[in-house]
């Protein structure tokens, strides 16, 4: 029975983790042959108060760029670090 958690920080619509969760059941199902009714997934929601990556909290406001997009306040952004998957590769989306 694969188990299959996905913690992100909220802020995605209900359509958006349903679509989520469709397609990692429909991936388990896929490559390991998982019957549908064995397979389990939910989505936790973290509060971007309380998600830091490269010692930047994610709710940290950041600061207006020259050109009027959005750039990181000080230090990294902590949503533009790239994830790597095991292994190495390119970075997922």
């Amino acid at each position: 029975m694969p188990l299959i958690h996905v913690t992100m920080i909220e802020g995605r619509t209900a359509e958006q983790k349903r679509a989520l969760l469709d397609a990692i059941t429909s991936a388990a199902h896929e490559a390991l042959g998982a019957p549908l009714d064995s397979i389990r997934a939910w989505v936790t929601d973290v509060p971007a108060e309380q998600f830091m990556a490269a010692g930047t909290l994610a709710s940290a406001p950041r600061l207006a760029s020259t050109d009027g997009s959005a750039a990181a306040g000080p230090g990294p952004d902590p949503l533009a670090t790239p994830i790597l998957p095991p292994g190495g590769g390119e970075p997922l989306p």
